[in-house]
């Protein structure tokens, strides 16, 4: 992957981990000088990576909603 921030695929990685249905999520940086990153994403038998990435997609979306509506509320 090239233009997406390490920390957004760090924060998904971590949603993704919680998951009873993911065996491994991980983010690593291929090269510091191309600034690739391989995202993995490897589930238990029976669940499709796609759909799994989708919910912890949601997920992660759904956390930077209820954060950015903290600091918001923390501002006003």
């Amino acid at each position: 992957m090239k233009d997406i921030d390490f920390s957004i695929l760090d924060a998904l990685q971590e949603v993704l981990n919680s998951f009873e249905e993911v065996e491994y999520a991980g983010v690593n940086l291929t090269h510091p000088l191309i600034g690739t990153l391989r995202f993995i994403l490897k589930t238990r038998e029976g669940h499709r990576a796609a759909d799994v990435l989708l919910k912890g997609l949601r997920e992660l979306s759904s956390r930077a909603k209820g954060l950015r509506e903290s600091i918001q509320q923390l501002l006003s």
